[in-house]
């Protein structure tokens, strides 16, 4: 598939808020106690977990009004990205984002899916309409916990379920410079959907289809498969910070990567200071909701955003599943934006 690129520095970022489903649960909860080894080493201490009555649309929508209640201008383009068609083949994702732009009056309505990428192809996807709209509503929302095998601890661990939400605005203040995604080869199937007999959440068993990595076998967060999954989204994510970083004028620097797991990050950040000589701060948020796919990088940055200085640049690199979890293919990606 082609990329997703962006290069219009026209549109900035307003501001960014969460929508968390109401269950948040610890490891000491008793699905996860018997794994704490595993859970301390993915670094997560907490999940939310949506429940029946909460959907992909309602915790969009939750997550949306907030951006939207401060705002004095009527958004006109709404992008939701989403992987839920991947665990749910009766999911059309783009129905989803026409429920969700009509709850506000949006007349136009766009769906993507590119996994942990998401809200890079999201930002280019809204880059390439802003000629046609000043003002477009973005909202990643995943409710990771319905693809998942509660009888594998390497995933149900890992994850958790969020939306986070903002405008790209001719007004916003904080410049969007640059925003891509692309594709690339998986030979060895780290990451894709998989169709079989799983466990979920309530303990139900049925047959369905889940996110699987590493060979589509159950991966052991401490195993040498993990290991190597986590070496290739790392490197991925690295390598598109050096080229950024490229005859770069700023004094102070945001690195706000997908916020995959703890050894994932570790090895970003070991990868950056081996190889630039240039000073960052790497944002971490994955303790208290774990992995949330495409929502991590902006429900990172609803969290740091009030912290961070004018004239910061803020780096926001993306590495996962490939378009629509496809088997045999990753994707890496990149936001940056002059705060």
């Amino acid at each position: 598939m082609p990329p997703f690129m962006s290069n219009s520095a026209t549109h900035g970022f307003t501001r960014f808020e969460a929508a968390l489903p109401a269950l948040k649960l610890t490891n000491a909860d008793t699905r996860f106690a018997p794994y704490g080894k595993q859970s301390r080493r993915a670094g997560v201490d907490a999940r939310h977990i949506a429940r029946n009555n909460e959907t992909i649309e309602s915790l969009a929508i939750n997550a949306l009004e907030k951006v939207l209640q401060q705002e004095t201008r009527q958004c006109t383009a709404l992008i939701l990205s989403t992987t839920a068609a991947d665990h749910d083949e009766a999911t059309n994702p783009e129905d989803m984002a026409k429920k969700i732009a009509a709850h506000f009056d949006i007349e136009v309505a766009y769906a993507v899916n590119m996994a942990c990428s998401g809200f890079s192809a999201a930002i280019a996807k809204a880059m390439q309409l802003a000629t046609e709209h000043d003002d477009i509503a973005v909202v990643s929302s995943e409710i990771a916990s319905r693809g998942l095998d509660f009888d594998d601890p390497g995933s149900f661990l890992l994850f958790g379920d969020a939306a986070a939400a903002t405008t790209v605005s001719r007004h916003g203040p904080h410049t969007i410079e640059k925003a891509y995604v692309q594709e690339f080869d998986d030979p060895d199937h780290f990451l894709d959907a998989k169709r079989g007999t799983y466990k979920d959440f309530d303990g139900i068993v049925s047959d369905r289809s889940v996110f699987r990595m590493s060979h589509g076998k159950p991966a052991t967060i401490p195993g040498m498969t993990e290991k190597n999954l986590t070496i290739v989204a790392a490197e991925a994510m690295g390598r598109n910070v050096l080229r950024e970083l490229e005859g770069v004028n700023a004094e102070d620097i945001v690195i706000n990567p997908h916020q995959a797991s703890q050894p994932v990050l570790d090895q970003l950040d070991s990868f950056l200071w081996n190889q630039t000589s240039t000073r960052f701060t790497l944002v971490r948020a994955y303790r208290e909701t774990g992995n949330t796919v495409s929502a991590s990088v902006p429900l990172a940055l609803a969290t740091i955003q009030d912290e961070i200085r004018a004239g910061t640049l803020v780096l926001c690199p993306t590495a996962g599943g490939g378009h629509a979890l496809r088997e045999g293919k990753m994707t890496h990606g990149m936001v940056r934006i002059r705060w």
